[in-house]
């Protein structure tokens, strides 16, 4: 053959020809060649194939490359070539050697194709292939394909959980042996549609391979070639059997729902409605067919606010909503409803459905609107009864104070005994009659709101011993024994309101008192718990009186209530007491409460939260008594217990004897046994040897005489045992004996000097100074005070010093009293209703106009910077902080009152 026609021939292929000599220099190269690698012939003739190296190999392949050429084989494979812009490609190569006659390599003939296209597609394919089947493997549904015969082709890891299988087992099994037989007819319909080219969705059953039957949703669309020929199906399954029971058992439960009146819901969880019961269906006017698949809000009033419903969803889901909703009947009137919902999960913890349960509440919301209209109109007008009781009191006490007050003046004058009488009737009767209207003023205030809770730190055991002080001559007329138990350890110092703690306390032991013909009236505390700087205190009062009916105990803390008609007739009262103790409990944060056996006696408790103060004064420093012993005499056993309490804080040993000659035989074998008792505390009245007779022996008996001898006596005794002191005791207490009293006694009987006994010392040297001194003076004080125990104390401590006290609650009532009567000094509180006492003493000053100055004293819980400076500013004269102390009482009085000081 002409080898033009060759050469002709080779030019005309698309794929590169190039011939090289075994040097490797080309030779010659066809045009396709050119076209492939961009080089024209002159750049490329002469040269060796080198040019068209990209780097992308390594030198080992064109090395064996050429040891294969050389040894006259040939060399195929594919080759990654650089064009002359740069640019790479993938060519499909081999290289031929030429031989001679001889069978000697001449030359080397190669021929490349450009593949780089079909490179691209092939990867291409690759990727689209990977991301198919991680789509197919990630998919939340089963992936299935089988072909005509339903042997499985492809399976993802989901459709192998749901039948049960291992991964790659279920490929090449006949679909068929997964089917419940029954649903074998069914499966053969819906292949037949497949085979015509019909999608289809349908349910059936399987059994997995652990023998597990479940309930499948198949949706199905058959695979065809390009001819149309049915080849197979794809299919998309889903485990329904969860679904299908909780569908199941919300049937059977929507035959009971429809049985109940409240309106009830089932949505799906994008909150469209599956179910409603009848009673839905009659409250909104309503045929199912028209609920079922519509979102809930389509029953929804445009009355609700879009904050309210938009977060019902997402708050039931979370895990449940109540609240009140507008919603829409059929005929478009709107209706409030009480709505509860609530979320169903499977065991999972996937949500399957909400339920919501709603009433329609329009009609009891118009009730209860109408109710609290009635309820407010009531209110006004029991406040508007309160304040007109607050009204009739003031204006009948402030006649009633000019009563008492002139009748105080007369009992100053010279009277005949019959004379006397008289006029001490008509002031005992005016005292029974103010404290009546104190009473329903009090209760007033509480019902009106105005009764406002004060703050200031108090030792609640002082507190309680000033009550039980203030009514031992009640107790004492009684012939009782009222006694105070506050273990040691229990917390003692508060921040709160001493005063209304003292007027609680004040009514339940003078209740206690009425009540008890003979016994005891025992005063106790204890702590229920503290935490955070707060402890609950129980303070209770415990009797031995005429005890209470079991059906009356409910009716006790009401309004004007008695036990019965004839209470009132033979001890008196109101029947407020137990409603404004009550009431100012609940106002301090507390409670109170009652049990009472008729002919057994009663106990009243109140609990209170209270602050502990964090800065108590300094404590008595007691190291002089510990260790020591003491012994206490006493026939009743309660008093025992309270006395060894209160020494058994100070660390003194004690023991109890129940009479003189016990006594008497404990404290000489002390003595013998070398561990004496150092104190012997008595009481007075005993039966047998009374405390006289074994103060007497003890000091006759040498080996005893040392013994420091304590008398506790009752108010009526005082001074009886008095006389005895110096002879037979060491000392002498009136009963109930505050602790820091018979802890200064104990500790001077010693010679001790406690830091903190001073006040207390001081005022016992005041009392014994001061005591009736100013009796006969005719010095008149007023005490304007809203507070009645309060009242009491101020009082009971002008009365001690000999000195007559008129009352004012406000400072209106005070102004009233000053123009009827010359006093000589106004006690003055501050905070009172209607006038306070800076308002009162202003306008006393104004009224004055230089005339005679009435001395006035303010009295305050202030405890503030810049108290004193604001009283003074108001025109008081001087300033006495609350609780008030004796010893600044008589302070004040030798400063304000003109009078002669007893030496």
């Amino acid at each position: 053959m002409d080898p033009s026609i060759l050469v002709t021939a080779l030019q005309g292929v698309v794929d590169g020809v190039i011939i090289t000599d075994t040097e490797g220099t080309i030779q010659w190269v066809n045009s396709g060649f050119l076209n492939m690698t961009g080089y024209s012939r002159e750049e490329v003739l002469g040269r060796n194939p080198r040019i068209l190296k990209s780097g992308a190999h390594d030198e080992a392949l064109y090395s064996a490359l050429w040891k294969t050429i050389l040894s006259g084989a040939s060399w195929r494979g594919e080759l990654v070539n650089r064009r002359k812009d740069g640019s790479l490609y993938t060519a499909e190569q081999s290289i031929t050697p030429v031989l001679d006659a001889q069978g000697r390599v001449t030359h080397f003939a190669g021929i490349q194709r450009d593949i780089t296209a079909r490179k691209r597609v092939k990867e291409e394919l690759r990727q689209s292939k990977e991301r198919y089947q991680a789509l197919i493997e990630c998919l939340g549904e089963g992936i299935l394909s089988v072909d005509a015969e339903r042997r499985v082709l492809m399976v993802n890891p989901m459709a192998e959980s749901i039948f049960g299988f291992p991964q790659g087992t279920l490929i090449g099994k006949d679909f068929l042996e997964f089917v419940d037989p029954a649903d074998l007819p069914m499966l053969g319909s819906e292949a037949e549609r497949r085979k015509r080219g019909e999608k289809g969705a349908y349910e059936v059953r399987v059994i997995r391979a652990d023998g597990d039957r479940r309930t499948l949703q198949v949706t199905s669309t058959p695979q065809l070639d390009a001819n149309g020929e049915f080849q197979g199906s794809m299919a998309a399954i889903r485990d329904v059997t969860a679904e299908k029971g909780l569908m199941q058992r919300l049937k059977l439960l929507a035959h009971t729902l429809d049985s109940v009146d409240e309106c009830v819901s089932i949505c799906d969880p994008e909150d469209r409605l599956v179910f409603v019961n009848r009673a839905f269906l009659r409250t909104y006017g309503y045929e199912e067919r028209n609920l079922i698949g519509e979102d809930v809000a389509f029953v929804r009033s445009p009355l609700n606010a879009p904050e309210v419903t938009r977060l019902i969803l997402p708050a039931t889901l979370a895990g449940g909503w109540r609240g009140e909703l507008w919603n829409r009947r059929s005929d478009g009137t709107d209706f409030l409803i009480l709505l509860n919902t609530a979320v169903v999960m499977d065991d999972a913890g996937k949500v399957e459905a909400t339920v919501g349960v709603a009433r329609d509440i329009t009609e009891q919301k118009r009730a209860e609107a109408e109710l609290t209209r009635a309820r407010d109109e009531a209110q006004q007008a029991n406040l508007a009864k309160s304040e007109f009781l607050a009204t009739m009191s003031h204006e009948i006490r402030t006649p009633m104070n000019g009563v008492i007050g002139m009748t105080g003046l007369l009992l100053d004058t010279p009277l005949t005994q019959e004379q006397r009488e008289y006029a001490e009737t008509v002031r005992k009767s005016g005292d029974a009659l103010l404290t009546v209207i104190n009473d329903i003023l009090d209760f007033s205030k509480i019902e009106a709101g105005k009764l406002l809770i004060e703050c200031f730190a108090f030792d609640l055991r002082l507190v309680i011993e000033e009550v039980n002080e203030m009514l031992a001559q009640k107790a004492e007329e009684h012939d009782l024994e009222l006694t105070l138990e506050y273990p040691s350890g229990v917390p003692q110092h508060f921040v709160g309101d001493a005063g209304r703690i003292r007027q609680v306390l004040t009514n339940l032991v003078g209740n206690a008192i009425k009540f008890t013909p003979r016994g005891s009236v025992r005063v106790t505390v204890d702590c229920l718990g503290q935490n955070d700087g707060e402890a609950s205190m129980r303070i209770a009062v415990q009797d031995t009186g005429v005890g209470i009916p079991a059906e009356k105990l409910d009716s006790l803390f009401a309004k004007f209530s008695q036990v019965d008609s004839s209470i009132t007739r033979r001890y008196g009262g109101t029947g407020l007491g137990l409603a404004i103790a009550k009431e100012l409990t609940v106002l301090m944060g507390g409670s109170i409460s009652v049990e009472s056996r008729v002919g057994e006696g009663s106990r009243f408790w109140f609990t209170l939260p209270l602050s502990q103060d964090g800065e108590p004064e300094e404590q008595a420093d007691v190291t002089g008594l510990r260790g020591l012993r003491a012994l206490v005499v006493d026939d009743h056993e309660v008093n025992r217990r309270v006395v060894t309490d209160m020494i058994a804080s100070w660390g003194v040993r004690s023991t109890c004897c129940v009479s003189g000659d016990e006594a008497l035989w404990e404290l000489r074998q002390a003595h013998a046994g070398g561990d004496p008792y150092r104190f012997a505390i008595l009481d007075y009245q005993m039966p047998g040897m009374d405390g006289a007779t074994l103060a007497a022996a003890i000091k006759a008996d040498p080996a005893l005489r040392a013994t420091v001898v304590v008398m506790l006596s009752s108010v009526g005794q005082a001074s009886e045992v008095r006389h005895l002191k110096g002879a037979s005791l060491d000392a002498c207490l009136v009963k109930p004996v505050r602790q820091n009293q018979l802890l200064t006694t104990l500790a001077a009987a010693l010679g001790k000097k406690l830091k903190t006994d001073d006040r207390e010392q001081r005022i016992a040297e005041l009392r014994a100074k001061w005591a009736g001194s100013m009796t006969g003076l005719g010095l008149r004080v007023l005490v304007a005070e809203d507070n009645a125990v309060n009242q009491k104390v101020a009082v009971r401590m002008l009365e001690k010093l000999g000195l007559r006290a008129d009352l004012a609650s406000n400072g209106r009532e005070a102004l009233a009293m000053r123009e009827m009567l010359p006093y000589d000094l106004i006690l003055m509180d501050c905070q009172m209703p209607e006038m306070d006492g800076y308002e009162a003493a202003r306008e006393i000053r104004r009224r004055e106009r230089g005339a005679r100055r009435t001395a006035i004293v303010a009295m305050t819980a202030e405890a503030m910077s810049g108290a004193r400076e604001r009283c003074i500013e108001a025109g008081m004269d001087d300033y006495i902080a609350k609780p008030v102390r004796l010893d600044e009482l008589v302070s004040a009085l030798q400063k304000w009152l003109v009078t002669q000081a007893p030496d």
